[in-house]
């Protein structure tokens, strides 16, 4: 158990680092360790940020049936938040806001997962200018969200310019 969770920790640290390389290495041996579940849920989770490239439908496939499964019923949200991220990488965001919608939809705890979920749907919409889209996915992230979170600000002044924005487009 404890060489999964360093195993865990070296996967984040080399996440946070840029080398996905390595962190994907050090989640997988976390996953191969058979540590508890929630431990090897999280472990496979972090592994959609980081695979490489030429997986991710078979990935995705995995991540499916994880959806479908009832032990996972309570991280649906994580699920398709990992579903949205293989899409993301794919440079696909029709798929991947899908399957960020289908998490929030199917979330069952309005905690910091289903927050990150808010956050990230928010920002895309912003990107690809869907404005009323990202409103509403920022209104509800930062009722979520932590004030003392790194994104608090930020989607705080979003919501903010979108309040505004959105009726006119409407």
């Amino acid at each position: 158990l404890q060489r999964a969770r360093l195993n865990f920790l070296l996967g984040q640290l080399h996440h946070e680092l840029g080398d996905n390389e390595k962190a994907y290495k050090y989640l997988g041996k976390v996953i191969r360790s058979n540590p508890p579940y929630e431990m090897e849920f999280n472990a496979r989770i972090m592994q959609t940020e980081v695979m490489p490239k030429g997986t991710h439908k078979q990935v995705i496939r995995k991540l499916q049936r994880m959806a479908k499964s009832d032990r996972n019923k309570d991280f649906l949200d994580r699920v398709y938040y990992a579903i949205g991220n293989i899409y993301l990488s794919q440079q696909d965001t029709t798929r991947c806001l899908y399957a960020w919608e289908t998490g929030v939809e199917k979330a069952t705890q309005s905690g910091i997962a289903k927050a990150v979920l808010l956050l990230r749907m928010g920002q895309v919409y912003w990107e690809v200018e869907k404005y009323v889209e990202a409103q509403t996915a920022y209104q509800q992230c930062i009722s979520i969200l932590d004030k003392e979170h790194e994104e608090y600000k930020e989607s705080e002044r979003r919501s903010k310019i979108l309040d505004e924005l959105a009726p006119p487009l409407n």
